[in-house]
């Protein structure tokens, strides 16, 4: 999503740093576009994996149709956004890639908290849900070098 994000919002750069009149200009909106495109349709296929990963088992299906309703929301509103909404001074055809790269961008921003479900029983009830921690940072136990420290992450992680 990230990827996708800084592709559509990197058109704005293109738009006003590059020379219009150039062929070469029209190839790179084109493959911006295109792999913005692929990230943001990426990450609307990633709501069904983390929907039922984070989800408690009794609230799974109540929030996975909520987030795919807000995701056919964003689908039905983004020709409303191409079409209607043309400033000249960046190009008629950026300001909407601005706007699809920075919720991209803003959505990414939205998963940090999430907790990591790697090797953890799927919570069942919202008091599991709740007993899930923010991800935790194991990286300095592979700095140390120590076996024991990177079994006791382990042994937390899964007795949660």
């Amino acid at each position: 999503m990230v990827v996708g994000g800084l592709a559509c919002l990197s058109s704005l750069l293109v738009q006003l740093y590059a020379n219009n009149e150039l062929e070469s200009t029209n190839f790179i909106k084109i493959t911006l576009s295109t792999v913005g495109k692929f990230g943001i349709a990426a990450s609307y296929n990633i709501i069904f994996i983390w929907g039922v990963e984070i989800f408690p088992t009794v609230l799974r299906n109540f929030s996975l149709g909520l987030a795919l309703v807000s995701a056919s929301l964003g689908t039905m509103l983004s020709p409303v956004i191409v079409r209607e909404i043309q400033v000249e001074s960046i190009g008629k055809d950026t300001l909407p890639l601005v706007i699809f790269g920075a919720a991209a961008i803003f959505a990414t921003m939205c998963t940090i908290p999430l907790p990591e479900t790697a090797n953890r029983d799927l919570p069942e009830t919202v008091e599991d849900a709740n007993s899930f921690s923010p991800r935790q940072r194991s990286s300095t136990a592979y700095q140390n070098g120590n076996q024991s420290q990177v079994q006791s992450i382990i042994m937390e992680n899964t007795a949660l």
